[in-house]
């Protein structure tokens, strides 16, 4: 009878499991998008009151977060209001690509802005001089190493301080450091590096094994376990629903705001363009955030009524709930001794 408990437990939580795989996903990605949006409308916000580099630094992490052809065109507008011409350059450019591959609208605006500044840029390129039959030699710009033959190429920088590094095994490392101005072009011929003495040791490697603490096996009641599972999902549930209502909100505003510069699909600037696009978005954050909540909330009832073929006397019973997802799939996991 103990095992039929067990299995039957088994048997209703991997519904619930099988159910919300996707919706795991989901959760994912609509916690990913919530927080994408709200560093998104704070870096407009330090955009419009002059804080250009802040702002573009969260233009950045909405990238990272939830990459996108309008946020590529803010940071990049966000670099070029700060002076940092070749940074706006490089995300106009990566907008343009974007939206070639999604065969967007916005990628003629894109390559307009970005060949606007490819004249003002400054550009540095490098010559290894008597170094280039070093083995294995690699130099840097500002901490971004190149191989040897890859540095005479003459590449956009900032105007400003450049540090220039190049090292090789056996070798002391050279470092020096230039100023560009904007629209310059500077090449930086090396000197010969200098061999170490044959005498001098390097500090060798330290390493270091580490060997993680065998996790404590805990036994507890099985029916709790169960039950603290249901309890998981359930507040997961709300969460979803919570967020699914805030966007929807979100959706209808930025939508009113959208039809003063746009008429149906098409609109009269970029601001516009952004308008419409944000609201779409918010859209699509609180339509995944109601699928969320409703198939979460299943698995959470699952888990509950699952719960009860479960006794909570039996000492020998072991169980775990255990959330997983990956790249492809999402579930929860229940097993144990007995």
């Amino acid at each position: 009878m103990r095992l039929r408990a067990i299995f039957i437990a088994l048997f209703v939580t991997l519904l619930g499991a099988t159910a919300s795989r996707p919706a795991r996903a989901d959760q994912l990605s609509a916690s990913k998008k919530a927080a994408a949006e709200t560093l998104f409308e704070e870096g407009k916000r330090l955009r419009k009151d002059g804080n250009f580099l802040e702002a573009a630094r969260k233009f950045e992490q909405v990238q990272k977060l939830d990459p996108g052809i309008g946020t590529l065109l803010h940071l990049a507008d966000s670099y070029e209001h700060a002076g940092r011409l070749a940074s706006a350059w490089g995300n106009y450019s990566e907008a343009a690509q974007y939206a070639r591959k999604q065969k967007d609208s916005r990628e003629k605006l894109a390559i307009d802005l970005a060949e606007k500044l490819s004249g003002k840029l400054a550009r540095l390129s490098i010559d290894v001089g008597q170094n280039e039959t070093i083995l294995r030699l690699i130099v840097s710009r500002n901490g971004v190493e190149l191989d040897a033959s890859t540095a005479e190429v003459a590449i956009p920088f900032d105007a400003g301080p450049v540090t220039i590094e190049i090292r090789a095994p056996g070798y002391r490392t050279h470092q020096q450091e230039i100023v560009l101005k904007d629209g310059e072009q500077r090449n930086v011929t090396l000197p010969p590096l200098v061999a170490l003495p044959k005498t001098l040791e390097l500090d060798p490697a330290r390493t270091a094994s580490l060997k993680p603490e065998a996790p404590a096996r805990v036994r507890s009641n099985a029916q709790d376990r169960v039950r603290n599972g249901a309890l998981a999902l359930g507040l997961g549930a709300l969460a979803s629903a919570g967020v699914a209502g805030g966007f929807a909100l979100r959706a209808l505003k930025l939508d009113d705001d959208a039809a003063q510069y746009c008429v149906g699909l098409s609109c009269s600037d970029i601001q516009g363009e952004a308008l419409s696009h944000d609201a779409r978005q918010a859209g699509s954050i609180a339509t995944t955030a109601v699928a969320l909540a409703a198939i979460t909330g299943s698995g959470a009832i699952g888990l509950f009524v699952g719960s009860f073929f479960v006794h909570s006397t039996t000492p020998a019973v072991a169980l775990r709930v255990t959330p997983w997802a990956d790249r492809q799939s999402s579930g929860v996991l229940l097993g144990g001794t007995w």
